[in-house]
């Protein structure tokens, strides 16, 4: 998906409206340089949304004995396939 993702705002394709107040998507360049231009507290924003999902809702353990069965297992209450 990153890769498929760099490929289309490569080719100019953006969101419409503003990533921050006054800094439009289309303003933001693609690939590693939107970092550079990205506002602070977007920046500070999607570090702690992935934070979250890392320690709470994605966590490698069974939801009743808070132990993984296999590497990877996700499984949390929320989504058990």
């Amino acid at each position: 998906l990153a890769v498929l993702g760099h490929i289309v705002t490569s080719a100019g394709v953006r969101l419409p409206g503003d990533i921050a107040y006054g800094v439009p998507f289309a303003d933001i360049p693609p690939g590693l340089k939107a970092l550079e231009a990205m506002p602070l507290a977007g920046f500070v924003q999607m570090v702690l949304f992935i934070g979250l999902l890392d320690t709470v809702i994605m966590r490698d353990s069974d939801a009743f004995t808070g132990k993984p069965e296999f590497v990877g297992d996700f499984r949390n209450g929320y989504i058990d396939f």
